[in-house]
């Protein structure tokens, strides 16, 4: 069985990789028209977790028609991919900054900050690129994937733009070193967590890491929510907006941290990630 895994994984290996050579040779117009492809294929013929998409966005939007936003979202899902290996070949990207003063100034006294993002547009391109362009040491808490060829590929491309890995469990000994060394650290909250608290999150409970706001009101280190959307093909806006008030109140604070992501959804339905079961109850809740 491991005899037959091993060979598996270098198949995909293979295959992987001659996709990402194809692809980074792909203009990027012809590589839209592919994404465009590549969402109508998932919508009418291979509807992976389609249903999921469809049940939570009509949850949020009452009054809106799920299609063409899902759709969007799948598109800019795989054109921010196709970007990504062609960035990794040559810099194509544009990014815009809106920048938060309060928070390039901490940067420029060497001091550190804590980032709050999420899996908005092309999180895997905007995200590891606009921190390598703002020339930032950075430290993300990251869920890795369970692939073992997936999860290689994406810590190789994260670590190309300088950004240093760290778990989801375990790493608050390395999150607090990270800091006292002025770093930002990144968090990401708008996935499930069996662990955490139930916070609404459009009105429903939704499972949530209270990390954060543990680590902001112990080292009252301010708080930034950056948020990503396309401007155009390779053409991205970052804005960081913050310091975010913390009160004390985990399941208060984490609330108030959810509170930005649906602000960032409601400007940009298809800008988000709904393939995600963000409202499924842990095991033991079920």
């Amino acid at each position: 069985m491991l005899g037959v895994k091993s060979i598996l994984n270098k198949c995909l290996y293979v295959l992987i990789h001659a996709l990402i050579f194809v692809l980074s040779y792909l203009p990027l117009r012809a590589a839209y028209c592919l994404c465009l492809f590549l969402s109508w294929l998932w919508w009418y013929v291979i509807p992976i977790r389609k249903k999921l998409a469809v049940s939570q966005f009509n949850d949020v939007f009452k009054k809106l028609p799920a299609k063409p936003y899902l759709r969007r979202m799948m598109t800019h899902l795989c054109m921010g991919y196709c970007e990504l290996f062609y960035q990794l070949r040559k810099d194509v990207v544009r990014i815009d900054f809106e920048h938060e003063p309060s928070l390039l100034a901490r940067t420029e006294q060497g001091l550190p900050s804590l980032i709050l993002m999420g899996h908005l547009s092309a999180w895997d391109l905007v995200g590891p690129l606009g921190i390598f362009r703002l020339k930032v040491s950075c430290s993300v808490i990251v869920k890795q994937p369970s692939q073992p060829v997936i999860r290689a590929l994406m810590e190789k491309i994260r670590r190309h733009f300088s950004l240093n890995l760290l778990p989801t469990s375990g790493s608050m000994p390395m999150v607090r070193q990270a800091l006292q060394k002025g770093q930002w650290v990144t968090f990401i909250l708008d996935q499930r967590h069996a662990k955490g608290l139930p916070v609404p999150f459009f009105g429903k409970p939704a499972w949530t890491s209270v990390a954060l706001a543990h680590l902001a009101h112990q080292t009252q280190i301010p708080v930034y929510f950056s948020s990503f959307e396309r401007v155009g093909l390779a053409h991205y806006r970052v804005r960081f907006i913050g310091p975010i008030k913390v009160t004390g109140d985990v399941a208060k604070d984490t609330a108030h941290f959810m509170s930005y992501y649906e602000q960032a959804i409601l400007a940009c339905p298809e800008n988000w990630f709904w393939l995600h079961d963000r409202f499924k109850k842990p095991k033991e809740q079920a």
